[in-house]
Order: C-alpha cells, then structure tokens, then sequence
C-alpha cells in the first residue's frame, strides 16, 4: 500500500462500519415494535442479505439483541459503552451555552436533564441572579415536575404506558395529576405546545417551565427554569418565550429540528394554561416531535 491510499479489503471493512452505524441509528429512530429487519433494512437503503449479516455480528457482540418476535433492540454491550460515555462526557457546549444564556435572559435558575438509567435526572444546573431563588428535586416526580411532563410528552406510546405501569402518581402536592388518564391528556396538550410549565405540582410555591432540546429526532435534554410562583405568573409570557427560544437555539446548534416537526410555535401566538386543567385539549396546534431519547 503506497500512501494514504486504502486496500479494498480496508475499503469493504470501513463500509460495513458505515453500514452497521446506520443499522444503529435506525434501531434509535424506530419505534420498538417496528424494529424489524426488513424495516431496518428499508429504513437505510442497504439491502436484507446485508443487513442481515450486519446485524447478526451485532448480536453476537452484545450490541443489539433480537426478541422473540424477531425485532431489534439495543444490546447490553451498547449500554455499557453509553453509561461509560455518560460518565466521561458533558453535554455539548454549545447547550451549555443556552443554559448560560437562559439564565442571563431570565435571571432564574436554569437546569438541563435527562434520561439516566430510567429516571429523569438533572444533568447541568446554574444558578440565577434574582435575589430570591428556589430549587427543584433533582430526580424523581416526573410526572409532577415540568422537565418531566415535556421528556414524558415525547416518549413512545408504548414507552409512556410502560412508564404508568410502573410508576405510582403520588399526590406531592395538592396541585399534583395524579389520575392516568388526566395525565395523559395533560401530555398530549404539552406535546402539542412544544413546551411545559408547572405551577406548584412538584414544590409548592415554586412553578416550572421547560423545552426539548432536539438532535433531528433524537431528544437530548429538557431546559427548565424555576421561579417563585407568583413571579412566574407575573412574567409568564416573558419566561416561557425565553426557555423556548434558548431550547430551539440549542436544538439547531446541534444539526436542527426535524422540518416536519417543530418544536413549537412561538408562545406569543398560543394560549397560556398549560398549567391549568388537564382537559384542556381544544386547541389546535403543531404536534412537536417525538423521538428517541439519547440520554436513556
């Protein structure tokens, strides 16, 4: 081999790696019932008889495993490389950035969190400037707390009964949904927002807003603020504009939305009762995006 050029044994090895990259991408952006070979297949243009192949090397390295219904999930092997990964990387800068800049617009504490080993956890956390601040749990109540409602919005229906099956609603507070099917509802509306907020659901007093920060169809993280209730509710329009805008600025630093599903509609132009009943589901706007989450 003369130089930098490549053998086509080399060439066909880099191009297998190419290929079970793509088979990996396709296995986060599927659903999990529909993680067959033949729509993985479909999904990145290789052929079956590749695939196949591609994917049977994987299972044999613990990358993915196959269910009974011949389906495609990740594997303990791909888990322990992202928990390691986890623990040595930060969230990209450029998110980091939006934090500080949620901050800096607001004045309010700000935090990004994600999915951690089948919890929502706080990830990156700043303090604000106000002189008076508050906090908020950093893990657990997901269902209470607004990080949670907009990463719970996003999931999978079946990912979302999973979670109600094994999640008991407390009552934290006496704001708190405690009903399945009225949390439901109250997800779907924040889906259709493009962002949550909690008033006094999770800590009373305190009230909550947060945003996805999306990756193309990968969620990367929620941004939140907290506040005293009766500040946020004197500059509710303000606070959720800002989460959103740093949440959409964030979103397209990282390679951007999907076209087909935005983040959410400017807040100015939809109504401000997310943190109102739960039945409240009439109005119409753009469903945001639902995808697979990266921290999990």
């Amino acid at each position: 081999m003369e130089g930098n050029s490549i053998s086509q044994s080399e060439s066909r090895s880099i191009a297998a790696v190419q290929r079970a990259v793509q088979l990996l991408r396709a296995v986060a952006a599927l659903p999990p019932q529909s993680r067959t070979l033949t729509a993985l297949a479909r999904k990145t243009g290789i052929k079956v008889p590749s695939a196949h192949h591609l994917l049977a090397t994987l299972v044999r390295e613990g990358v993915v495993v196959k269910d009974a219904a011949l389906r495609y999930h990740f594997g303990p092997t791909l888990h322990a490389l992202a928990e390691t990964a986890h623990r040595e990387s930060r969230l990209p800068a450029s998110v980091q950035a939006e934090l500080q800049h949620l901050v800096d617009l607001t004045g309010e504490n700000a935090y990004l969190s994600g999915w951690v080993r089948g919890e929502i956890q706080v990830l990156e956390e700043l303090s604000g400037t106000q002189a008076v601040r508050v906090a908020v749990p950093h893990r657990g109540f997901e269902y209470a707390r607004a990080s949670g409602k907009i990463l719970l919005s996003l999931l999978a229906d079946e990912e979302l009964d999973a979670f109600l099956a094994s999640t008991q609603l407390e009552k934290v507070t006496p704001s708190t949904i405690t009903d399945p099917d009225d949390l439901r509802e109250h997800l779907a509306l924040v889906r259709r927002q493009g962002y949550a907020v909690e008033t006094g659901e999770c800590v009373e007093g305190v009230a909550c807003c947060s945003a996805a920060v999306m990756n193309g169809e990968l969620v990367v993280a929620a941004l939140t603020i907290s506040s005293p209730l009766e500040r946020f509710l004197n500059n509710e329009e303000k606070l959720v504009a800002s989460v959103v805008e740093c949440a959409a600025r964030a979103s397209d630093a990282l390679g951007g939305r999907s076209a087909s599903r935005p983040l959410a509609s400017s807040p100015f132009q939809i109504p401000m009762d997310l943190h109102s009943s739960p039945t409240n589901t009439e109005s119409e706007l753009p469903q945001a995006p639902r995808g697979k989450h990266q921290w999990q």
